[in-house]
């Protein structure tokens, strides 16, 4: 299984900082979601998406944002989309 934790931190400004468009940062994120995905036959992992608001909630970068959330939407059954708070708590309560 493959946990897909949503929050606020470096990956876009990550991105974005390597000077790539709103599309290849959506490539990015969705070709990393696949590998990973794949990967998780083997073993759970963890896929983190951090966004920062003042980059990710650019306008011009909305339409891709949202391109990259639909492709991994569309796998929804096969991922847990949590937060870290709800994967700690997971762990301390096992």
């Amino acid at each position: 299984s493959l946990g897909v934790v949503a929050g606020d931190g470096l990956v876009v400004s990550r991105g974005l900082g390597r000077h790539v468009s709103a599309a290849e940062f959506a490539d990015m994120v969705t070709d990393h979601f696949d590998e990973r995905l794949e990967q998780s036959r083997e073993t759970p992992l963890v896929m983190g998406i951090a966004l920062h608001s003042m980059i990710a909630g650019q306008p011009f970068r909305l339409r891709q944002l949202r391109r990259a959330f639909a492709h991994l939407a569309r796998q929804r059954e096969a991922v847990w989309t949590t937060t870290a708070g709800e994967i700690a708590r997971h762990f301390a309560s096992a």
